[in-house]
């Protein structure tokens, strides 16, 4: 996705970038392989290829920062497809709303791989910082309002400043509105039959059965709940990027 996009250069916008394409170039290498392209003068087409060159370092080095401070913001969404595999999708847990609640369960899947990090056993923020320290790209659903304050509150030490793709945000952009448990239902993403009609609130009230009486049945729905949360953004975000790819005629290629 990122070689076959033009706004990552400095002085490029959409609107120079649609030009870019309708003159059949549609990479990184195209743009590099003329010397001259109309309305562009050799002195910047040769600083933009310099560029480039030292962008092509800065993928080859998984440096997801550099892209996401070129792109504009509402292009941000072009790092997925890229570092897909060096994502973390995260969703978190709580007893409420306000700032003050407890964290009780951070789910973090990456690699491949869920890490449930739980209040009172594993939950610290040296341990989402370890489970968080592969990545190099944040996935959420309402995180930027909702899951990352309220880990800040709790951990105000943690480093969470990664670059950050949230889908609740996003979605819309590509046609899909509604919260994650619909969108998960209009893109025709299945539950487990044991949590697929859970909700928050049921989460705030098997953690309260969890702490009161430590029943491990309780404690594992939950985890199933949120270990879904996690799992099924990765989906999401697949086919968020996917629209978005399609609406900006730029080709998409998801493992």
């Amino acid at each position: 996705m990122l070689r076959n996009s033009f706004v990552v250069l400095r002085g490029v916008g959409p609107s120079t970038e649609h030009r870019i394409r309708s003159l059949g170039i549609h990479d990184w290498d195209g743009f590099r392989a003329l010397a001259e392209l109309p309305g562009i003068g050799r002195a910047r087409k040769a600083a933009l290829d310099s560029h480039l060159a030292a962008l092509e370092k800065r993928l080859a080095r998984g440096d997801a920062r550099v892209f996401w401070d070129a792109l504009p913001p509402s292009e941000r969404w072009r790092l997925y497809p890229d570092f897909r595999r060096r994502a973390a999708f995260l969703d978190i847990e709580t007893t409420g709303l306000d700032v003050g609640s407890v964290v009780t369960v951070v789910g973090i899947f990456a690699e491949g791989r869920y890490t449930p990090l739980i209040h009172g056993i594993n939950l610290s923020e040296a341990a989402v910082a370890r489970a968080l320290r592969p990545a190099r790209l944040l996935v959420t659903f309402n995180g930027g309002s909702f899951d990352l304050p309220m880990l800040r509150a709790r951990f105000p030490s943690l480093d969470l400043g990664h670059p950050h793709i949230d889908l609740r945000h996003l979605a819309p952009r590509a046609g899909i509105r509604g919260g994650l448990k619909k969108v998960e239902r209009l893109l025709g993403i299945g539950r487990n039959e044991q949590i697929k009609m859970l909700c928050s609130h049921d989460a705030v009230y098997l953690w309260r059965i969890w702490e009161r009486k430590r029943s491990a049945n309780a404690l594992r729905l939950l985890l199933d709940y949120n270990r879904a949360d996690t799992e099924n953004l990765r989906r999401v975000a697949d086919e968020v990027c996917r629209r978005m790819a399609r609406k900006a005629s730029i080709p998409l290629h998801l493992p």
